[in-house]
């Protein structure tokens, strides 16, 4: 299937783990969500930044986002993003050894967590298809998604996902991050919101999006 990019400017959303949580940050920009037939699982935007316009296709299961695409009219810019992903990597990422361009990254412009990265080429109706396949590798939160907020209610010393990026702010759109709890356990300080809570790691505080929690 080719999807057709129109020249639509839109800011540049990074990708979260839990599907509603992308789909807040997106519409929040500004940025119309589109779905595929009826399958809500899987939607697209378009994306537009300093590399150019983007579709961006999500694919999610049980709420999570487990694939994303980032659909380029030309393949050069396919490499251009997979470079800038892999420029931007919080850590040094790793890189497959059996295939060219493929690497695992954290903390990228795309994506805080942890995921793989791979340019791809298809040929779709006499047609050339090019992506970067951004592919999700952190596990599900140990969470409900669907709890009331009451629900969801942590306190003292948690366990969240390793690398969990702790922001300056309790925003999505906020991307400032203050630290990474590199070790997986952080301190809760307070509950922000039903999104966020206030955290120590380390001797920095920070806010904590809860689809990092264990």
């Amino acid at each position: 299937m080719i999807f057709l990019l129109t020249y639509h400017k839109s800011s540049a959303q990074k990708v979260y783990l839990e599907k509603q949580a992308s789909i807040d940050a997106i519409e929040k920009a500004g940025s119309t969500i589109k779905y595929f037939d009826n399958d809500k699982s899987v939607f697209y935007y378009n994306r537009y930044d300093e590399n150019g316009e983007t579709q961006v296709i999500y694919k999610a299961e049980d709420d999570v986002i487990k694939e994303v695409r980032l659909v380029c009219r030309d393949q050069r810019l396919v490499a251009k993003r997979a470079l800038e992903a892999f420029r931007t990597a919080s850590s040094a990422p790793t890189v497959d050894k059996d295939i060219e361009g493929v690497f695992i990254a954290t903390g990228t412009v795309y994506y805080d967590g942890k995921a793989r990265y791979e340019g791809k080429t298809e040929y779709r109706h006499n047609e050339n298809y090019y992506y970067l396949e951004i592919i999700i590798l952190d596990p599900k939160p140990n969470i409900d998604l669907n709890a009331k907020p009451q629900q969801r209610e942590y306190r003292g010393q948690i366990n969240v996902l390793e690398y969990s990026p702790i922001l300056a702010k309790p925003d999505m759109e906020h991307q400032q991050i203050v630290v990474q709890a590199v070790s997986g356990v952080v301190t809760i300080i307070r509950k922000e919101n039903e999104k966020f809570y206030y955290v120590r790691y380390e001797n920095m505080t920070g806010y904590l999006w809860v689809g990092w929690i264990k």
